[in-house]
């Protein structure tokens, strides 16, 4: 950061021919390719500028008089902040393409072919001593008996059939120029009164994803998603009368009393004010929240 500026001005302070002189005074445009340099070498322009007009006025030292002094010329100041500038958009233009095309399987696919055919031999030797591996196809989907079986249950009724109801949900993430990431790809299946029903599944499978559909946090990119008969993208405002939804992490307020929580999810609820207060005393007597 400071020793750009610093060779440039030695060129131009201690140089005893005017060629030194002009040769750090060239060298001060090569460097502006270094976003620091532009930073640093403006405060040592401002700091240094009436020493260089004092040698320029000195005739003894016979120094050019053609060095631009000026602070906001292309020299000095302004072609600082145009490079600095320059700088900004060439840097943001470079990380998305790293961050939304490399980084997202397009280019990276080519490293790692050059990867495979720098240690092929390697690969080779594995495979004779342990046998090759099947690769996975993202393409063909693997499911169970049971999940066909709920997939054409819940594809030969209606919204109004069971209580809560999922038809060949889909959610797709745009995440970059090359291509999506599909969360959750044709997710079907209907819950009865009373049943308990859990979704098992690894990281990233979706999970969160689909009950961030039932709950209308986000929008599927595919599919009906219908609760006590509504569905949650259109009628959303009767469907959510209809859902209690304990999240992940711990939503209850350290800085409210019980009764102020009650009072709060009572009203996010839309429990009617003529009745708030009775249903508030009776969770709180029902769970022993008074001791």
């Amino acid at each position: 950061m400071i020793f750009g500026p610093l060779t440039v001005y030695i060129f131009m302070f201690n140089s005893s021919t005017q060629a030194d002189v002009y040769f750090g005074n060239e060298l001060n445009y090569w460097l502006r390719v270094i976003p620091s340099y532009n930073v640093s070498k403006t405060f040592l322009f401002l700091g240094t500028r009436k020493i260089l007009q004092r040698k320029m006025n000195d005739p003894i030292l016979n120094y050019p008089q053609d060095i631009d002094l000026d602070p906001w010329s292309r020299n000095n100041l302004e072609g600082d902040l145009v490079a600095l500038m320059a700088h900004s958009v060439i840097g943001c233009a470079m990380i998305i393409f790293f961050e939304a095309i490399i980084y997202r399987n397009c280019w990276a696919r080519c490293f790692y072919a050059l990867f495979q055919c720098c240690f092929r031999a390697t690969s080779r030797q594995i495979e004779d001593a342990y046998g090759s591996v099947p690769e996975d196809n993202p393409d063909v989907e693997v499911k169970d008996d049971d999940v066909f079986e709920e997939e054409k249950r819940v594809a030969g009724t209606k919204a109004n059939d069971m209580p809560v109801r999922v038809a060949r949900l889909k959610k797709v993430f745009k995440t970059g120029f090359c291509r999506n990431l599909t969360a959750v790809n044709n997710v079907s299946f209907g819950l009865e009164t009373g049943e308990c029903f859990a979704l098992l599944g690894v990281n990233g499978a979706g999970k969160t994803t689909v009950f961030k559909s039932l709950t209308n946090d986000t929008v599927p990119t595919g599919g009906r998603v219908s609760i006590g008969g509504w569905d949650v993208q259109r009628w959303f405002g009767f469907a959510r009368k209809r859902i209690g939804y304990c999240p992940q992490h711990n939503t209850i307020f350290e800085q409210l009393t019980v009764i102020e929580n009650l009072y709060l999810f009572a009203r996010i609820k839309g429990v009617k004010w003529t009745v708030r207060k009775s249903l508030v005393n009776r969770t709180i007597d029902k769970l022993n929240l008074d001791q």
